[in-house]
């Protein structure tokens, strides 16, 4: 008979997991556990201009930050068990290295203003926009690299069009100074903030079902909210934050049909398959700050 084996890989990088829905339809093929492990560095050099309005409650700036190349290098060890008829198949597991992967993105110019208002001697109000012309971004991969002693290295890049979104950011949030007459800690500040954040990266969502299904892109809001509070004792500060980010997108995979009994149409071809796609983050953060 035939099997159909539902399998889940987790994807593992710096601060994100993530987890893939693979169909195999082989028989008693199964994929036990996968596991990538991402380092990934980045590099990247701008300018930064800014302007500031002071006046008694009132700030407001202004701020342009240029152009760049963003080069991101990664190296990433790919680690898997197969199953075959309830056995472990060694020919198709193991560790796989892929070393000094370096990929080259066009950041574009951001441009951004904001403000910040003391309504009352112990309440700060304050937000800020940003634009980011992410349509004009490109990229390169490099596809070869070669060291050659005693000259330049060679390395060969292919372009990619990235299909990037502009995003426009906006945020928006409050401090409260609360003054609590207690000699242990006197004064222990009260926040919250609500963030607006658009994905420069299109999602795509699957249209239809089958051979004929179509993949469109479209674009992906997330809103983040935050909460934190914290104590000061005069030069000594210990702060807390709470945020929350959610996104609602959808996700496409592909699955191969195989063996006896398959239509001729579908035998050995790639079929997209779509589902929904809930992004949910939690993120606490703790700050010192010190003035000796």
């Amino acid at each position: 008979g035939k099997a159909i084996n539902n399998v889940a890989i987790r994807r593992v990088t710096p601060g994100t997991s993530k987890t893939d829905p693979i169909t195999d339809f082989q028989a008693g093929t199964e994929i036990k556990d996968s596991l990538w492990l991402d380092t990934t560095s980045y590099t990247g050099v701008n300018l930064t201009v800014g302007l500031r309005y002071v006046a008694e409650k009132l700030q407001l700036g202004f701020t342009v930050q240029s152009p760049y190349t963003l080069k991101l290098e990664t190296d990433r060890k790919t680690t898997h068990v197969r199953e075959f008829n309830g056995l472990p198949d060694p020919g198709d597991s193991g560790l796989v290295f892929s070393d000094n992967r370096v990929v080259e993105i066009d950041m574009p110019v951001m441009v951004g203003a904001g403000f910040g208002y003391q309504a009352t001697e112990h309440l700060l109000i304050a937000g800020d926009a940003e634009y980011r012309a992410y349509g004009s971004s490109d990229g390169r991969i490099r596809t070869r690299f070669a060291i050659v002693p005693g000259a330049k290295d060679i390395e060969e890049f292919a372009d990619t069009t990235l299909g990037w979104d502009n995003v426009f950011t906006f945020r928006l949030g409050g401090e409260y100074l609360w003054q609590t007459g207690s000699e242990i800690v006197p004064e222990v500040p009260l926040r919250a903030g609500f963030a607006y954040i658009p994905f420069p990266e299109k999602n795509l969502r699957l249209q239809g079902s089958g051979p004929t299904a179509k993949l469109v892109r479209e674009s992906v809001n997330a809103v983040r909210f935050t909460l934190g509070t914290g104590a000061h004792w005069g030069q000594i500060h210990l702060d807390a934050a709470w945020s929350f980010l959610r996104y609602d997108g959808s996700s496409v995979r592909f699955i191969r049909y195989g063996g006896a009994g398959v239509p001729a149409g579908l035998k050995d071809t790639p079929v997209p398959v779509g589902g929904d796609l809930e992004g949910r983050q939690h993120e606490f953060r703790f700050t010192f700050t010190g003035v000796f």
